[in-house]
C-alpha cells in the first residue's frame, strides 16, 4: 500500500515528520485506527498519535475517533481538504495552486461545521483570524480589540501570508465574514465561493463567462461538458456570437456540433453576465439593458439570442435535468445569488461532493460496490449538509471494508 499522493504543501510537513512515524507503507495492516487516521490525512500516525486514536475509538467508537481527528490534525486541513478545495478556483480543474479566497471559504466551511450549501449563494467569505504582520497586501484583521486595514480584493498577499506562515490550518484559524466591505459593494451581487477572486479569476476574466458552466459542471456536478452534449437541446437561448452557417452555407456543424453544447451553455451562463474580472480584481455593474451585455454579442450572425439582463434558465433535455438532479420548482431565476441556490439544491450537489469527499479520504475513485454506501450517505448529507461528516464517513467506511486500498 502507498501513501495517497499529497500536494506540495503538504508534502512539506510529511517530510518533516517521517522520522517520527509510527509505521511505514503497509505497516497499518489490519488496524482500523491507523487506517482511519490514514485516510483522514494522508499521512501515518506517529505511536503517540496512534495510541490516543485507539483510547477514542476503545471509548467512544470510530466516529468519534475521526471526529478527533479532523479537529487535531493540520494534515486533515493543509493536505485533504485542499486537494478537496483547490480545483475550484482553477480553470482545468488541477491541484496545488496556493491557497485563496475560494479554497479558504470552503475550508472555513467545512471546519466550521456550517450548510455546505451556502458557499455556492451565501453572503460569506474566508479570512484569517488573527494579525498577521505585514505592511502589504491583506485584509481586515482581528485580533482581540486590535485591527489593521489595508486592501483585499486585488491580490492574494492575505492567503500567501496565512499559507507561508503554515497558519490556516488551526480550527480557529479562518473565520467566514461577509463580502460585503472587502469585495463586493452589494450584498445581492454577493454568491459565496462563485464571487470570490479565486473563482472568478478563472471563470469571468476576458471572456463571455461561458467558463462559469464547464466549471460548475465539474466541480458541483462531477460531469464534463461533454456529459451534457445534447443534440435535442433547444436553440432559443444560444447567442449571436456562436457561428450558425459553414461556408457552404448550411448548419450542419451548428446542429450536430455546436448546439449541443451551447444550447445548454449560454441560457446558464447568462447569471453571472454582471460580472467582470479585470485591473486584478472581481467588479460588478449591473447598467443594463445592453451595455453589459456587450462582451457576450462579438456579432457574428444576425440571429442568435441577445441577453437583456442577467436571467438564466434550465429549459434542458429531461436527460440533462437527470445528470444534474434539478429540482423542478427551480427552473429559472436572476443573477449568481440564485444560480447558486439551484445548484445547491440539487440532487447532482449532493452526490458530487460525497463522492469527491470519498475520492480525497480513500484515495481512489468509487466503484460499483460503493454505490450503495454513496447512496447512503448522499442521503445523510442531505439531512444537515455537513460535509465534514462525509469524509469521516468515508474514511471510516474505507477503514472497515478493507485495508488494501492505493493510498
Amino acid at each position: 500500500m502507498k501513501l495517497k499522493k499529497i500536494s506540495i504543501f503538504g508534502a512539506i510537513i510529511c517530510l518533516s515528520i517521517s522520522s517520527l512515524v509510527y509505521s511505514s507503507g503497509t505497516e497499518c495492516g489490519t488496524n482500523k485506527a491507523c487506517h482511519l487516521f490514514l485516510n483522514l490525512t494522508s499521512t501515518l500516525p506517529t505511536k503517540p498519535e496512534l495510541q490516543q486514536v485507539q483510547s477514542i475509538v476503545e471509548k467512544d467508537g470510530m466516529f468519534a475517533a475521526g471526529e478527533h481527528i479532523t479537529k487535531n490534525s493540520k494534515e486533515f486541513v493543509n493536505v485533504v481538504l485542499r486537494d478537496f478545495a483547490d480545483s475550484w478556483s482553477d480553470i482545468d480543474g488541477n491541484s496545488g495552486a496556493e491557497l485563496n479566497s475560494t479554497s479558504a471559504t470552503i475550508i472555513a466551511a467545512i471546519v466550521h461545521g456550517i450548510d455546505f450549501r451556502r458557499i455556492l449563494y451565501d453572503d460569506i467569505i474566508a479570512q484569517g483570524n488573527g494579525k498577521v504582520e505585514d505592511s502589504g497586501d491583506s485584509l481586515i484583521l482581528s485580533n482581540n480589540s486590535e485591527r489593521i486595514e489595508v486592501p483585499f480584493h486585488s491580490r492574494n498577499k492575505h492567503y500567501e501570508q496565512l499559507e507561508a506562515l503554515d497558519a490556516y490550518h488551526h480550527q480557529d484559524a479562518l473565520t467566514l465574514v461577509s463580502q460585503v466591505p472587502l469585495i463586493l459593494k452589494e450584498k445581492s451581487a454577493t454568491a459565496g465561493i462563485l464571487t470570490s477572486r479565486g473563482f472568478a479569476r478563472a471563470a469571468f476574466e476576458a471572456g463571455t463567462n461561458r467558463r462559469l458552466y464547464p466549471m460548475i459542471l465539474r466541480e458541483a456536478f462531477c460531469l464534463e461538458l461533454s456529459d451534457m452534449q445534447d443534440p435535442n437541446i433547444i436553440e432559443t437561448y444560444i447567442l449571436r456570437d456562436v457561428g450558425k452557417k459553414d461556408p457552404d452555407g448550411s448548419v450542419t456543424t451548428f446542429k450536430a456540433v455546436c448546439k449541443t453544447c451551447h444550447g445548454a451553455m449560454d441560457q446558464m451562463a447568462t447569471a453571472a453576465i454582471d460580472y467582470n474580472f479585470r485591473s486584478n480584481s472581481l467588479r460588478f455593474d449591473s447598467v443594463r439593458p445592453i451595455s453589459n451585455a456587450n462582451k457576450m454579442l462579438k456579432i457574428v450572425e444576425s440571429t442568435g439570442h441577445i441577453p437583456r439582463n442577467d436571467e438564466w434558465r434550465t429549459d434542458l433535455t429531461e436527460n440533462q435535468l437527470r445528470l444534474l438532479g434539478l429540482q423542478q420548482t427551480e427552473r429559472s431565476g436572476f443573477g449568481l445569488k440564485s444560480f447558486g441556490k439551484m445548484i445547491s439544491n440539487s440532487d447532482g450537489f449532493a452526490k458530487c461532493q460525497v463522492k469527491k469527499a470519498f475520492k480525497v479520504s480513500c484515495g481512489y475513485e468509487p466503484s460499483e460496490k460503493e454505490q450503495v454506501f454513496l447512496t447512503q450517505e448522499v442521503k445523510n448529507f442531505r439531512k444537515n449538509f455537513k460535509m465534514k461528516n462525509s469524509f469521516i464517513n468515508a474514511a471510516l467506511y474505507c477503514a472497515e471494508s478493507g485495508s488494501n486500498n492505493e493510498k
